[in-house]
């Protein structure tokens, strides 16, 4: 018997439905849409943990983001020590169907003690030292990185982890001439709120939100560099964020710099030249295993039966606005009772029982696929939207342990 809090890394994490979720749905991003190209993988040492910072841009849905976790993912098969762990803002963990379905494969708020949590718990962990202001930084400052946040690199010594800097080049045009609207941003609550005139098909498709452009995403995995040994005794914010500058922030820029040359009309070659320049020479190393790494809280492992990737869902897969509606058709099935055991899923601390609701049958796809019928499904199911509660606790205070065999 093992004692597992409802904030553990793991709680809500299900290896199957990340897996499924990858070689379906994702994997028309990864592939098709997108066409992912990462080098310099080999750079990501196999012992844990590990920091991945690397450039946030977008102006939207973090692409960015969501490429490179499953790249990396599926390339290094499905392996459980290679699941990336990413951050988001709290506020994404109070969106109705987001809140349910995003820790589900490995989603984690951005709190002070995320980074702790994960680490401890010896993870692959993904960070983008910008914040916010990265992926919301307008399309006039493309390239540009913002200030950096020196929390991570405090969290590498204290915890021992391996820094290891990657850019992505590209996702900059997913959403192109798009500014920040701070003042809406505010007024509605949310960190920040992109306008431009792609977003003008959001009235007719309320879907089309997670828009993106289908440009091509080039990541560059840089060398590891190991902080451990360095003397911060007396420092202070000054030389904290100086040394962040100088050894993350101004060679991660050159990395940007010398990328973004070779991205339009080059060939594979050239970026491969590039590659040797940004992530060195690399030997691939056959992989080893460490039993150090197993996991120290065993998850109780829950059926899942596949989810069929339909013909009509590669259809669907090339119309922006029915991305959502895909999503939501692959969250239905994993909502099967033989899928998921809910009642292992309730805040034991309580007897208060989650919401689980299926959101939107394949009968209502339709009102999505037309315009401004969205209205339509949307009024129907607002109550029990708003029902539905977070997985993980947003909350500053940690929460009970409960037991579970």
């Amino acid at each position: 018997m093992s004692k597992i809090g409802l904030d553990h890394p793991d709680r809500w994490l299900n290896l199957e439905y990340t897996k499924n979720l990858s070689q379906t749905v994702m994997s028309f991003f990864r592939e098709k849409y997108f066409r992912v190209e990462m080098h310099g993988l080999e750079n990501i040492p196999e012992e844990r943990p590990v920091i991945l910072i690397q450039n946030h841009s977008g102006m939207g849905m973090p692409w960015d983001a969501a490429m490179f976790v499953d790249y990396i993912f599926q390339a290094k098969n499905y392996e459980r020590k290679w699941l990336v762990r990413g951050f988001a803002e709290p506020w994404f963990f109070k969106i109705p169907f987001f809140n349910q379905w995003g820790p589900r494969f490995g989603m984690y708020p951005a709190k002070w003690d995320s980074f702790p949590n994960l680490l401890n718990n010896n993870e692959l962990v993904l960070y983008y030292p910008e914040g916010v202001p990265g992926i919301g930084k307008g399309w006039h400052k493309r390239y540009q990185l913002q200030e950096f946040h020196s929390s991570f690199l405090k969290f590498a010594i204290q915890h021992k982890a391996v820094i290891v800097p990657t850019v992505c080049i590209g996702a900059e045009i997913t959403h192109p001439f798009a500014f920040n609207w701070n003042w809406g941003a505010k007024l509605i609550g949310i960190p920040f709120l992109p306008l431009s005139p792609f977003l003008l098909s959001v009235l007719p498709f309320i879907t089309n939100i997670p828009f993106s452009l289908p440009v091509k995403l080039i990541y560059y995995v840089g060398k590891p560099i190991d902080v451990s040994q360095i003397d911060t005794a007396n420092w202070k914010k000054k030389e904290w964020q100086n040394y962040v500058d100088e050894n993350f922030k101004k060679p991660m820029q050159n990395m940007l710099d010398i990328g973004k040359r070779k991205y339009w009309f080059s060939k594979a070659e050239d970026r491969k030249e590039v590659a040797k320049n940004l992530c060195g020479e690399i030997e691939p190393k056959p992989p080893t295993l460490n039993i150090n790494l197993e996991r120290k809280i065993k998850v109780s492992e829950v059926h899942f039966e596949p989810f069929k990737y339909k013909s009509y869902h590669k259809f669907l897969m090339h119309l922006p606005w029915m991305w959502v509606s895909i999503l939501m058709d692959h969250w239905n099935h994993y909502l099967k009772p033989k899928n998921i055991i809910i009642y292992e899923e309730r805040r034991k601390d309580t007897e208060k029982p989650r919401h689980y609701y299926r959101v939107f049958g394949k009968w209502e796809a339709i009102f999505f696929l037309l315009p401004f019928t969205w209205v339509i499904p949307i009024t129907v199911h607002i109550r029990k939207l708003i029902k539905t509660e977070p997985l993980v606790p947003l909350e500053k205070k940690r929460k009970l342990t409960v037991e579970e065999n």
